[in-house]
């Protein structure tokens, strides 16, 4: 190691100033340092913001699976297996009664202003307890779960009872007209159950023992938004927020269990 001395200076002043610049080089390394922790902590920090946004794209992940005729409408299933067929609007309730209604079949609708044409795929040959199901569920898909209603009467009716006919000239888009005894289904629960079924999520009713995975019950309630709801049930069943947003009926949350 070489020191230069300057010859102009005293041995004393030669000392001084290699002190000086050997104090200046501390202050100078201890600079680096600190820069160095910080650069380390600002990695640190960037890191774990890409790995929580790659669980959060994960977490958003559509589960992909083979698209049903039946699901161009809202749908379920009863215990037994059967279909059941949602209208999503007043255009989807003509198109159900119009081409997907049959003889063998049975119309639900619940007795309130603003509720969704249900079909029972099979109908006539259903259990009570089948019709119970759907029952809940055509009382769920109407105007009183935005309402916080928490129970609706709700009937159904055979193919040859439901028209579109009146005294008065045929009824508008949506609406029918039932002649005839109907079977009623008196002060029906609105409440669905939540759950995962061969890579689908299922909406059914609460009254469903089939088997589902990580199920839910969900009420009409003021706790969680549709919004919000959607967005819970997304992340706890790793599918996208549409998924419920476009099948669960309009209005407020709360989950039961």
């Amino acid at each position: 190691m070489r020191i230069e001395i300057d010859t102009e200076l005293s041995a004393y002043e030669n000392a001084v100033r290699y002190y000086e610049m050997a104090k200046e080089l501390r202050k100078k390394l201890q600079g680096m340092r600190e820069a160095l922790v910080e650069i380390d902590r600002k990695i640190q920090e960037e890191r774990k913001r890409l790995e929580e946004e790659a669980r959060e794209l994960e977490s958003q992940k559509r589960i992909v699976t083979k698209r049903e005729w039946y699901e161009r409408f809202n749908w379920s299933f009863t215990s037994w297996g059967r279909i059941v067929l949602i209208g999503r609007d007043e255009n989807q309730n003509e198109t159900l009664v119009r081409s997907y209604f049959s003889k063998s079949d049975l119309f639900f609708h619940a007795d309130i202003k603003g509720a969704a044409t249900v079909i029972l795929k099979d109908g006539l040959n259903s259990t009570l307890e089948e019709r119970l199901e759907v029952a809940q569920i055509a009382a769920s898909y109407s105007r009183g779960w935005k309402e916080g209603v928490g129970y609706l009467n709700v009937y159904s009716a055979r193919y040859e009872q439901v028209t579109k006919s009146s005294g008065e000239g045929s009824l508008g888009i949506g609406g029918f007209l039932i002649q005839g005894e109907r079977e009623w289904y008196k002060n029906t629960p609105l409440s669905l159950k939540v759950g995962l079924r061969d890579g689908k999520v299922y909406i059914v009713s609460e009254y469903y023992t089939g088997s589902l995975d990580r199920s839910v019950i969900l009420a009409p309630g003021r706790k969680f938004s549709k919004g919000e709801i959607a967005k819970r049930l997304a992340k706890y069943y790793n599918v996208h927020p549409d998924e419920f947003l476009i099948r669960l009926p309009s209005g407020d949350y709360v989950i039961r269990s």
